[in-house]
């Protein structure tokens, strides 16, 4: 296990490994479009100052819906999601995401 260890004055601050997990399908339309679903899990980061714990374990879960389409001139992406379940981190109601990748 991986702690994070940070000495500030007379207190002594760790923090326990996140532990993050995602699965999800991918469907592959044909050589230009592609469709994908995915599921994340995120766990642990429990942290103490001196010897009294946080209690701020984080548990994140959320989904992601992906349509992405290849072109000669680039890749553009289409995301939508968001968090189904928060415990002790930041809040993301929606999220809506447009990219363009291209190679140089």
């Amino acid at each position: 296990m991986r702690r994070c260890l940070l000495i500030y004055k007379q207190y002594i601050f760790k923090s326990k490994s996140l532990t993050t997990t995602q699965l999800g399908p991918i469907y592959k339309i044909n050589q230009t479009y592609t469709l994908g679903a995915s599921y994340f899990y995120v766990a642990g980061g429990a942290t103490t100052i001196g010897n009294t714990y946080q209690n701020n374990t984080v548990n994140t879960q959320r989904f992601l819906l992906s349509a992405l389409a290849y072109y000669p001139f680039g890749r553009i992406s289409l995301q939508y999601g968001r968090d189904t379940e928060i415990k002790n981190s930041f809040i993301e109601t929606r999220r809506l995401a447009i990219r363009y990748t291209t190679e140089f």
